[in-house]
């Protein structure tokens, strides 16, 4: 490919297979900053904005309102892993075409800040083993990464002591048989 038809190729985002983590309970960070390149590569991220949440007036606008909607929709969803399209509203608003609601009810589920998602970073970051091939400077950069994320979701007032409790429940959980799967699911 010449160097001018890869210049295009790369304005041409229907010629370019663009790949992003999808987002789980625990990536939200990541995936937020990742998805909004896409939705600005396409020209859709003003569909997630409050000023163009919902179509104009005038049937000619709205049609081209309505192709960008699809788009924006489209990409969120494809952009999502399971455990997130399984949220009712998430579903509603993509099957509706309502990006902006779909933008905020995905926020909504995947960025809860309580004891479980903390946990569900803890166990990630539990889990973190060096690569084969892997640097130590990218390993911890994974590891520093997921730290972050398990900070953010940390509420104001958060103190170590909130931090010992929580350890204390989630060693418990991690403890258990998998024959308690079902029940440190409710936890």
């Amino acid at each position: 490919m010449a160097a001018e038809e890869f210049a295009n190729a790369a304005l041409d985002g229907d010629r370019i297979l663009l790949t992003i983590p999808k987002l789980t309970k625990s990536n939200y960070k990541d995936w937020e900053n990742d998805a909004m390149s896409i939705l600005f590569g396409r020209d859709v991220w003003d569909y997630v904005t409050p000023e163009f949440a919902y179509p104009p007036a005038d049937a000619a606008g709205k049609a081209v309102w309505t192709r960008g909607a699809r788009l924006c929709v489209h990409l969120l969803w494809q952009s999502l892993s399971q455990e997130i399209r399984d949220n009712a509203t998430i579903l509603s608003c993509m099957r509706e075409v309502r990006p902006f609601d779909m933008w905020r009810a995905i926020r909504d589920e995947a960025q809860q800040i309580n004891s479980g998602a903390r946990y569900n970073v803890v166990e990630d970051q539990m889990k973190i083993r060096k690569r084969e091939d892997e640097l130590l400077d990218a390993l911890y950069h994974r590891i520093i990464k997921l730290s972050q994320t398990r900070k953010a979701l940390r509420p104001s007032g958060y103190t170590l002591a909130n931090f010992d409790d929580e350890f204390d429940v989630f060693s418990f959980i991690r403890a258990l048989p998998d024959e308690y799967d079902s029940f440190a699911q409710t936890l």
